[in-house]
């Protein structure tokens, strides 16, 4: 029993710290950052790859901190652990570490880190006038909300580190960014899934809310093999440099929108399909070791 009640403690520890934080979700979304400067051919680059760790971190658990008072989060443990002091001290300390990192960028990657966190910080905030006197927020607006994220996570992860290096390589910029943002709206939609109660009680259109969950799977596999044949196209014709970590990290994409179940516990979600964003650079790493 004891082995038991301390995994349960360590397990409740990790989500609490890493994954309701959303630093797992963040972490993610850096590892796409740092591979989309390899893929780009500008090297190792940490800089933007941090902005990008800490401007999702104050952006995520804003819109969190939000969420519990307009769209209240179904799991009882996160939506306590969005009330604690402890969110208010990470949201702060995430703010400095962004303006740190915001003082030390070019220019041009003031730039687009400007483009994206104002849709970001937007987007959660109820501003539109509705129904009723009703106000509504960016992700309110029908089958926006996966659009919203994955294009502006898309436009950062892609766009910041061009922009830092102040090199645009475009041919390549296209098409990793049409694969970011498939991947990254694919893992939005999944979430949609995740929340469908949620969103319906709310009135949130998403596209699980719209088509169910059966046709919205289907939509979103569509749409990967899509994205991978005008990328296959891109490598055929010699435009771009091929890269097999884009077709293993959409075929996980498609496992785990096959398996993932409105039943599917909601930390699953945010271990293994927010932990895909990882894989993309964890095989660009293993590739580079064993060539």
């Amino acid at each position: 029993m004891v082995p038991a009640t301390a995994g349960d403690w360590l397990y409740q520890r990790f989500l609490e710290l890493i994954v309701y934080s959303s630093v797992w979700a963040a972490g993610g979304l850096f590892a796409l950052t740092v591979f989309s400067s390899r893929v780009l051919g500008l090297g190792w680059s940490i800089q933007p790859a941090l902005l990008v760790l800490f401007s999702c971190l104050f952006i995520y658990n804003l819109d969190h901190v939000i969420d519990t008072r307009v769209q209240r989060v179904p799991d009882r443990r996160a939506q306590e652990y969005f009330t604690r002091p402890a969110v208010l001290v990470l949201l702060v300390v995430s703010a400095l570490l962004t303006g740190l990192m915001v003082g030390e960028a070019p220019l041009q990657a003031k730039i687009v880190f400007a483009g994206y966190t104002v849709t970001g910080l937007l987007y959660g905030l109820p501003l539109l006038p509705g129904r009723g006197g009703r106000w509504l927020r960016l992700k309110d607006i029908p089958l926006t909300k996966a659009w919203l994220v994955g294009l502006t996570v898309a436009g950062g992860v892609v766009c910041l580190p061009a922009a830092w290096a102040g090199r645009w390589p475009w041919p390549e910029m296209g098409t990793l960014g049409l694969f970011m943002g498939v991947f990254v709206v694919s893992n939005v939609h999944m979430f949609d899934v995740r929340d469908l109660a949620s969103d319906r009680e709310h009135r949130v259109a998403t596209l699980p809310v719209v088509l169910g969950v059966r046709r919205a799977k289907l939509a979103v596999i569509a749409l990967n093999l899509v994205m991978l044949a005008a990328v296959a196209w891109g490598w055929g014709g010699g435009l771009i440099r091929s890269h097999p970590e884009v077709i293993l990290a959409t075929a996980a994409t498609v496992v785990y929108v096959l398996l993932v179940r409105v039943t599917t516990p909601r930390t699953h979600f945010g271990i293994f399909v927010d932990g895909c964003l990882y894989l993309p650079l964890m095989l660009l790493v293993l590739r580079d070791a064993l060539l």
